[in-house]
């Protein structure tokens, strides 16, 4: 396995442990992951993610996949991360979003090692959440840190059975007892998958960012991190060493009446 294809298998193993500790039937192709429901826990995931490239013989299998899927689904929103770029989604009434009709979305790696000392605010306690109360607790500083529109619903995104998932650590920080910062590091594949990365914005430009990054890399230091950057966070990453590495694709199904 190569390592774009690891990042890509990555990804589709944090939704997949999210979804299926709420009970979400998502399954596994040779090419794809894919969701087969809705609901509050799948509205932060794609439906659709590739996880391989089409051999000579596999030549079209990914889209007579996803025409399937889409028949299943009837007339719900359908997103595809394309990790390859090989697809044409537009017969089945997709598009491209994010932009990515112009520019992929950046993929960024940081190599193993060379890690410089960290400089981890005084004020600011590092530790991983263990217990269904304290999944809480990093749930409401996530949904305040993306700055959700959508109503807080107490475990909508994150079910207390993903807590014995041996792929994914909650981490958390706090200031005076609260949780200011959330990360998601998902160790699979060869990689260190760094999801979740939110700040509460009142606690923004303190440094915490960067330190709960810091903690999510350390949970296997020893392996590349990669993650997909938002626009206001890039510049930081790259500080830290991250650079680009490879790109995706996002296509959007709009739900039809």
């Amino acid at each position: 396995m190569n390592l774009k294809q690891a990042c890509a298998r990555n990804q589709a193993v944090w939704a997949d442990a999210q979804l299926r500790a709420h009970g979400v039937d998502c399954r596994y192709s040779d090419l794809l992951w894919t969701c087969w429901e809705s609901g509050v826990a799948t509205s932060i995931h794609n439906e659709v993610i590739t996880i391989a490239s089409e051999t000579d013989s596999q030549r079209g299998q990914t889209v007579r996949e996803i025409e399937q899927f889409v028949a299943a689904r009837g007339h719900e929103s359908i997103s595809v991360q394309d990790w390859w770029d090989e697809l044409d989604l537009t017969p089945l009434g997709f598009k491209l979003i994010w932009n990515t009709d112009t520019d992929p979305a950046p993929y960024l790696l940081r190599p193993p090692g060379n890690e410089p000392q960290k400089l981890t605010p005084s004020e600011l306690t590092i530790g991983t959440v263990t217990t269904p109360e304290a999944l809480l607790e990093f749930e409401r500083a996530s949904h305040e840190g993306y700055e959700s529109e959508d109503e807080y619903i107490p475990n909508g995104w994150h079910h207390p059975a993903s807590l014995d998932d041996p792929n994914l650590t909650y981490i958390v920080g706090r200031v005076d007892g609260k949780v200011v910062t959330t990360g998601i590091p998902v160790v699979s594949d060869g990689v260190n998958g760094i999801y979740g990365i939110a700040t509460i914005p009142e606690y923004r430009r303190r440094g915490y960012g960067r330190a709960i990054t810091w903690a999510a890399i350390n949970v296997a230091p020893d392996l590349p991190a990669v993650l997909g950057p938002s626009d206001m966070a890039e510049p930081l990453y790259r500080d830290m060493g991250f650079a680009d590495f490879t790109s995706f694709r996002m296509w959007q199904r709009p739900a039809t009446p």
